[in-house]
């Protein structure tokens, strides 16, 4: 397991959000038929979990909606984009077998003032690295406007060579968190694979 060493100490980032969103756990665990509240969880949750990611079957991992509404529908996209207050931004990145530099660097260029956090997917090995990209905000956005950011936040990447799938831009979409199955495990239970990077606003990588 390795992470990137940064430089700096900003004074106040987006990861302090302790702000409760919409979380579950299994890919296909819903409350559309119970009518109940969803889990919650945080950005600054979600940020300890990357420094020990949980180890649960790919299908049963965790997730997240980055959005403040969590009631029985909070996976559908329509409800998302009416009711939802979004405090983060998330890219999937399949394709490419970029290293963790490449995406950090990607991300900060031109910005020392993003912040974000990046881990290796579940199905990720060295041969084959696919990552996953939180981009924490300070303030919320509604959810009409998520697609909209959203968008623009692929198209940035794709400036830099970085193809996103585009299916993360839909309100409702589960965003997989920090998670090593099983078989990607050795025999002491250490990942096999996996990386991780923490970008805080004012540092850059080294």
């Amino acid at each position: 397991m390795t992470s990137c060493k940064l430089k700096g100490n900003a004074l106040f980032d987006a990861f302090e959000n302790s702000q409760k969103i919409c979380a579950g756990l299994g890919i296909y665990f819903t409350q559309k038929e119970t009518h109940e509240a969803y889990p919650t969880t945080s950005v600054a949750d979600i940020l300890k979990l990357a420094r020990n990611p949980k180890k649960y079957a790919k299908e049963n991992a965790p997730w997240a909606i980055f959005s403040l509404y969590h009631a029985h529908d909070a996976r559908s996209h329509s409800a998302q984009r009416e009711k939802g207050q979004f405090y983060a931004l998330a890219a999937d990145i399949d394709k490419g077998n970029h290293s963790l530099a490449e995406i950090v660097v990607s991300l900060q260029r031109g910005n020392t003032e993003v912040s974000a956090l990046v881990y290796s997917t579940s199905s990720s090995t060295a041969e084959n690295r696919r990552w996953r990209i939180i981009l924490p905000l300070i303030n919320s956005i509604p959810g009409s406007d998520y697609e909209i950011y959203q968008t623009a936040f692929f198209n940035n990447l794709a400036k830099c060579n970085i193809e996103a799938d585009r299916a993360l831009s839909r309100a409702g979409q589960p965003v997989m968190l920090p998670n090593v199955p099983p078989e990607n495990r050795n025999k002491y239970g250490s990942p096999t694979f996996y990386q991780f990077a923490v970008i805080r606003r004012g540092e850059r990588y080294e």
